[in-house]
């Protein structure tokens, strides 16, 4: 057995779910084309929603949506502590390797 198995995990939310947060009155299909996932993943995205309480979604007709309130910061705030790093490692280069810089 794992140690790791041994500790129990911690709930984090997916970064494609921080970005239906930031969305507002729409369904599955449409939060999904707008921050570039498929519909199952942002029908993944609805679930956790609604697997840790956070007051934002509704149904319009048969069709869930998200209805984030004005006040923004409160659903920040429901969800922060389970806010996940979407960075998986960082590597510091002991020396610099000259790389050109992009130009826009």
């Amino acid at each position: 057995m794992k140690y790791n198995s041994l500790r129990p995990r911690r709930l984090r939310i997916s970064p494609a779910m921080r970005a239906l947060v930031r969305e507002n009155e729409v369904k599955v299909s449409d939060a999904a084309k707008r921050i570039g996932v498929s519909t199952k993943s942002a029908s993944r995205c609805f679930d956790e929603l609604e697997y840790l309480n956070i007051d934002v979604l509704g149904m319009k007709g048969k069709s869930r949506v998200i209805n984030i309130p004005n006040d923004r910061k409160q659903v920040w705030q429901q969800i922060e502590n389970v806010l996940r790093n979407p960075v998986i490692r960082r590597f510091v280069l002991r020396e610099d390797m000259k790389l050109e810089k992009k130009r826009h």
